[in-house]
């Protein structure tokens, strides 16, 4: 059977991570029995215990010390040799890469016919999230473009998680093959597995100090410079003025953003951190997942990863016109309300049946199981001579 695996460098455990990468892998070995396993190059500093964390959710996965100060641009490039060892000692028939750098190892692995495929797994536009919102070092965001033109261009196929971010390669490095599939961001099995109960609804909404006049809003992840937290501030400024049932839930850690948000409407205002396992329940007593983002490519190309997790947990989404492929999906399904900047809302507690509609169109859509993304990988693993 031939030998895949699944690479990257340099990002740690994550609930993404988890459903982006681990879960996926997971996927690809019960529904298509292909022969895959995670290869993960960590940095040092966290090396022992981002292992033992893997490991624990990916028995098989080969976790490996990646070359420190890969900051300066040019030490990612050594992790290559440990690669190779791998490459010859399994036989390795190809590998789908997560980001640029993790692409080019493999493009490396490539062109000293190591291996014979390698699939570039392009979650977002790289370059352009590096130059708006600082994600890399220096060193770094001025190579980054030119990784991420070479994993487009030189991948023997490409997976992309929008139609906008396909149009982007199409514009930005004139790229004009057809080996490519567009699979957005699925749920991970935890979103999946789960009933939506109108009593612990209910129960949880009390627990948490809410009546069921409130109309609870929801924004739940990072804090990153894309999520545009100045936006979100006005917009919820804007229709707390106008509507005093209107409630705030942040599941996130700690941060002054949120803190500013919290000081400015005292008693509209909660943030809790949670445990993985919690989430989703939390989660699902509330009436609006919040999508609010500015206007920039990272956000134009994006499907977040929260947006399936809302409407999993039965939310009606609150959307950006900024963010295109969710609001798109919110218009056609009638699943939320479109935000242009311009207006108030008329807010509605959600109903239970409404619920259930949302968490039928995340399953239908999202769910790695469904129809629409089976026959997506389906399409996939064949150009790749896996099925």
């Amino acid at each position: 059977m031939k030998q895949f695996f699944y690479l990257t460098n340099n990002e740690f455990y994550s609930g993404i991570y988890q459903s982006q990468v681990i879960d996926v892998i997971e996927f690809l070995k019960k529904q298509y029995q292909v022969n895959i396993r995670l290869i993960a190059f960590i940095p040092l500093k966290i090396y022992f215990r981002e292992k033992a964390i893997i490991k624990k959710f990916s028995k098989d996965a080969i976790v490996l010390p990646s070359m420190p100060k890969q900051s300066n641009g040019k030490m990612w490039k050594y992790n290559r040799y440990l690669l190779y060892v791998i490459c010859i000692i399994y036989r390795c028939k190809g590998i789908i890469a997560r980001n640029p750098i993790a692409t080019n190892l493999a493009l490396y692995a490539k062109k000293n016919r190591l291996i014979q495929v390698v699939c570039y797994d392009g979650r977002g536009a790289v370059a352009a999230e590096s130059k708006e919102y600082n994600i890399y070092p220096p060193e770094v965001a001025n190579i980054i473009e030119q990784l991420e033109q070479k994993s487009i261009l030189e991948a023997t196929y490409r997976i992309c998680i929008t139609n906008n971010l396909l149009k982007y390669w199409k514009e930005k490095y004139k790229y004009e093959g057809n080996n490519h599939v567009i699979i957005p961001g699925t749920l991970g099995y935890s979103f999946v597995n789960f009933n939506l109960e109108e009593n612990e609804i209910s129960k949880i909404r009390n627990e948490l100090g809410y009546s069921t006049n409130d109309i609870l809003l929801v924004y739940a992840g990072s804090v990153e410079g894309w999520q545009s937290f100045d936006l979100l501030y006005g917009f919820l400024d804007q229709q707390i003025r106008v509507d005093d049932r209107i409630k705030i839930l942040f599941l996130s850690k700690a941060d002054r953003n949120i803190q500013k948000i919290a000081d400015a409407f005292p008693d509209k205002v909660k943030r809790l951190w949670l445990n993985p396992s919690e989430v989703k329940n939390v989660m699902s007593a509330a009436d609006y997942g919040l999508i609010i983002r500015e206007n920039s490519t990272t956000n134009v190309v994006a499907l977040p990863t929260k947006f399936p997790e809302y409407l999993a947990c039965g939310l009606n989404i609150i959307v950006s016109n900024a963010v295109e492929e969710v609001y798109r999906f919110v218009e056609l399904h009638n699943c939320g309300i479109l935000w242009n900047g311009d207006r108030e809302i008329s807010f509605m507690p959600s109903t239970f049946e409404n619920r259930q509609k949302n968490r039928k169109l995340a399953l239908t859509y999202y769910n790695k199981y469904s129809e629409e993304i089976t026959s997506r990988y389906a399409d996939f693993l064949k150009k790749l001579d896996l099925l």
